[in-house]
């Protein structure tokens, strides 16, 4: 639990890292990096739900043997 709640603080202040570094440039940019944000996000949940599953399918799977 702790490193995945630690994963994502990290990966939240570095969104908004780069939303204040770019935001100095203009609206179109800051727009642009919002928008990448959230599928960054939603690209994390689906990579961390296959990750999960895979555990447990293996896990199921070696306990079986």
């Amino acid at each position: 639990m702790f490193p995945f709640a630690f994963q994502d603080i990290v990966q939240n202040i570095a969104t908004n890292v780069d939303a204040l570094m770019v935001g100095v440039l203009d609206s179109s940019s800051m727009s642009a990096i919002s928008l990448v944000g959230g599928f960054v996000q939603l690209y994390r949940m689906i990579i961390m739900s296959c990750t999960m599953a895979a555990t447990a399918i293996i896990a199921r799977l070696w306990g079986a043997r």
